[in-house]
């Protein structure tokens, strides 16, 4: 090939590659700009139904497997989340809330900002992490918890108002400092119990801290298992997951299950939530509503 051609070959290469990247990037904002379209938390829990479970599947088998599960008998509403890789924190922190307001017990309530505190002393005073950086997310975490367990918040209404929801950029940011501190809180919880948690990431990351680094503290990071087990962990907690195990659709091996975290707990669920591959959402039990 004449050295001309080369040139000519190498640039035809390089514009292919970057009109790819392009193409890429620009997938990725339309993405992210559907996501910004929905709410950060649905202000309505909507009528849990057979196509509310499945609104994307299409597969009549799989349907009727949803139909046949226990989940339309157990389950009664579903409260839609942000799908932007915080789903999970975001579910968990207004779901334990919510049950915060409908259980009305101050006892619990100052347990959950015990725990907050401990944590935020952890992360500055052994962690040595900047005070500055998160003493604004620690403040805005630890008063909406406050205002729960004084009853000046004391219904979920309130609670969507003013602190999960996007409507202006100021309650947008103090949404969002809510899910950061939450972040760094787990962080501070793995490192705390690094042993606890290391068959999680070993084979990944020389120590805890490499991986919280970047693996929790990172905003719109999806979370793993870990993130549940350390979340149920700190604040000494019980979840309930419900899978719908879509990621087999068209398979006989489709199913539906669920779970407690931790495994075996007696304890009564705090949250329950749907999990369908890559997001998470609230579902209430037909006693809660």
């Amino acid at each position: 090939m004449l050295p001309q051609e080369q040139q000519s070959s190498a640039n035809t290469s390089s514009n292919s590659q970057s009109y790819t990247y392009e193409q890429f990037e620009n997938q990725q904002r339309s993405i992210e700009q559907e996501i910004k379209q929905f709410p950060l938390v649905d202000p309505v829990a909507t009528p849990l139904t057979l196509s509310t479970l499945a609104y994307n599947i299409g597969d009549h088998v799989i349907q009727e497997k949803i139909e046949r599960s226990y989940l339309l008998k157990k389950y009664s509403h579903i409260r839609g989340i942000r799908g932007d890789g915080n789903c999970f924190i975001r579910a968990f922190v207004f779901g334990l809330l919510d049950y915060l307001i409908r259980k009305k017990d101050k006892t619990l309530t100052q347990q959950m900002i015990d725990i907050i505190d401990q944590h935020y002393k952890y992360l500055i005073e052994v962690l040595n992490y900047p005070e500055h950086c998160l003493e604004d997310f620690y403040g805005i975490t630890k008063e909406v918890f406050e205002k729960v367990r004084d009853g000046v918040i004391h219904t979920v209404e309130g609670l969507l108002q003013n602190y999960f929801s996007d409507k202006t950029t100021d309650l947008m940011m103090t949404s969002q400092a809510i899910v950061c501190f939450m972040r760094f809180l787990l962080s501070g919880h793995i490192q705390m119990n690094t042993d606890d948690y290391l068959p999680f990431f070993l084979d990944q990351y020389a120590t805890a801290k490499d991986f919280c680094h970047a693996e929790i503290e990172i905003m719109d990071r999806d979370c793993d298992n870990i993130h549940l087990t350390a979340m149920t962990s700190a604040f000494k907690v019980c979840i309930r997951v419900e899978v719908l195990d879509a990621q087999s659709r068209g398979s006989d091996k489709f199913d539906v299950f669920g779970y407690t975290i931790p495994d075996g707990s007696d304890k009564e669920p705090v949250v329950h939530l749907l999990f369908r591959p890559g997001h998470y959402e609230i579902i209430y039990p037909i006693e809660n509503k």
